[in-house]
């Protein structure tokens, strides 16, 4: 199946604004591996975790992460979500 013609992936982040952990939800994902990436608003890669694809439920420990803005990008079998979620102090 060609990326361009798959569904989103309809993936959400909560709670946002965050503190200590980031959930992240996919549901209904057959993806076999998910990839989960924060970025700064800089460009810069603050944390990056694969896992398990059919969990469906991902947390991300952020407590070592300054406040601020950051783009949360979600890749699960080369198909790719952003989102902007905050973390609060």
């Amino acid at each position: 199946m060609d990326v361009a013609t798959e569904s989103p992936l309809e993936a959400t982040a909560a709670p946002n604004p965050f503190s200590e952990t980031l959930e992240v939800f996919l549901p209904n994902s057959p993806a076999e591996t998910v990839q989960l990436q924060l970025f700064n608003l800089s460009g810069q890669k603050v944390l990056d975790q694969q896992f398990a694809g059919a969990e469906g439920q991902y947390a991300l420990s952020t407590a070592q992460l300054s406040p601020g803005f950051y783009m949360l990008r979600i890749e699960a079998d080369g198909v790719v979500q952003t989102l902007k979620v905050v973390k609060s102090e």
